[in-house]
């Protein structure tokens, strides 16, 4: 998830910095409940740290020059670390990477929230050393699968459920578009 003034940020960062030609950004630790904002500093700082010797990025959030992915791309059969390499090949070509620590996003722990921390924490931290010393080739850890919307409850909702799920999840923004458009339809009426 990004903030409405997200993408400004970001225009912020680039023309500060017009030598980077791909980036991430610092994940907003301020939007978690109280339990998981030491995790998610640990992950901006560990992002910080690495992209000092060998740069990565979590998939969930990676900017690059459009003429650049246009050449290098991500290995679609790799299942884990795909984003790290992606990295590593743009970096390896001589392209300057950057960590934003502003603008910020919101990142899923969806992950953890379903296996638990101490068993993502464990499974990711062996991968990530093992890569860091060139021991992981991306791709071959097998006991990570990427199950990605199967860590999201899959019941069935009804369109009314759905609605009123959306409701309590909306922004201000987003309440007042919705109540634009059912004033549209009230007129229609």
């Amino acid at each position: 998830r990004i903030p409405n003034y997200f993408l400004q940020g970001v225009k912020y960062q680039l023309d500060k910095h017009p030598q980077v030609d791909c980036f991430t950004c610092w994940i907003d630790w301020r939007r978690y409940p109280i339990q998981d904002q030491s995790i998610i500093t640990i992950f901006n700082l560990g992002i910080d740290l690495l992209a000092k010797f060998k740069p990565g990025s979590f998939g969930a959030l990676i900017g690059v020059k459009k003429a650049i992915v246009q050449k290098i791309h991500f290995v679609e059969k790799t299942s884990f670390l795909e984003d790290w390499d992606f990295i590593h090949q743009v970096t390896k070509q001589g392209y300057q990477f950057a960590c934003f620590r502003e603008p910020q996003y919101k990142y899923s722990l969806r992950r953890m929230a379903k296996e638990g921390l101490l068993k993502t924490i464990r499974t990711t931290a062996k991968a990530q050393l093992m890569y860091l010393n060139g021991k992981l080739v991306a791709g071959e850890l097998k006991n990570y699968p990427m199950l990605g919307g199967s860590y999201y409850d899959q019941k069935s909702l009804s369109y009314f459920q759905k609605i009123q799920s959306f409701i309590k999840k909306a922004s201000k923004k987003q309440l007042q578009h919705l109540n634009k458009v059912v004033s549209m339809l009230k007129l229609e009426e």
